[in-house]
């Protein structure tokens, strides 16, 4: 069964395997080769290893996002376009969720913090405290016609 190899054969390098990965060789022949699961190899490629893979998980997952472009491009049935867009929409959405800071839906809202306050005391009318608009000196209209 997968769970024994993997017990008995020890992790490869993540750098290595990505590096493999992304040099065209499938996950398949990845697992073939290294005696894990196919499932293992993608727990190792896409689990939060740290920063110093990060940008290698990156392009790893982009790679997905490529391949499954190169698959719809090359579909000639409507099944195999069906399953080609369904990939490609899956590589999106994994990749937006795995790195919602390039890819992700971005979120954003306005507030307006203007504040109206009105001061009335009781017995007296309100008070307009808006500031009144500068008076123009007849001298400074006649140079504004000019």
């Amino acid at each position: 069964m997968a769970d024994d190899v993997t017990i008995a054969n020890p992790a490869p390098a993540v750098p290595d395997l990505v590096q493999r990965y992304l040099n065209g060789e499938s996950i398949q022949a990845l697992a073939d080769d290294t005696g894990h699961c196919f499932r293992t190899i993608y727990k190792w490629l896409l689990r939060d290893c740290g920063s110093e893979y990060e940008s290698l998980q990156t392009d790893a997952l982009i790679a997905r996002i490529a391949d499954a472009d190169q698959q719809l491009e090359n579909a000639c049935t409507k099944v195999s376009v069906a399953r080609a867009r369904e990939m490609a929409k899956f590589a999106r959405m994994d990749f937006e969720r795995r790195r919602p800071k390039l890819y992700g839906p971005k979120q954003e809202s306005t507030v307006d913090a203007s504040l109206t306050i009105i001061v009335q005391r009781q017995g007296e009318p309100p008070k307009d405290i808006t500031p009144e608009r500068p008076q123009i000196s007849d001298d400074a209209k006649d140079i504004k016609d000019l």
